[in-house]
């Protein structure tokens, strides 16, 4: 169990110990959840973090000449 005091400005400080734990650095974002009668703390992940995470290594990268072929066919195939 931490303990910590909340300043006349309501902040407070997450102990070392707990910083720690929570692998929770400087500028990092954290939400507060209050559930009953505590309160939860969890460390937001950084989108940079989700990188290719939906790789999928049995699929081929497009070429750019696909690509623009492809980016070509949508647009017009939306007009009436």
């Amino acid at each position: 169990m931490y303990t910590a005091t909340v300043t006349s400005k309501g902040q407070f400080t997450l102990p070392a110990p707990l910083r720690k734990r929570l692998n929770i650095q400087t500028t990092d974002k954290i939400t507060l959840i209050q559930k009953d009668q505590g309160i939860y703390i969890q460390k937001i992940p950084y989108l940079s973090s989700l990188f290719g995470s939906l790789h999928n290594p049995n699929t081929r990268p497009l070429t750019s000449q696909q690509m623009k072929r492809l980016t070509a066919e949508k647009m017009f195939s939306d007009q009436k």
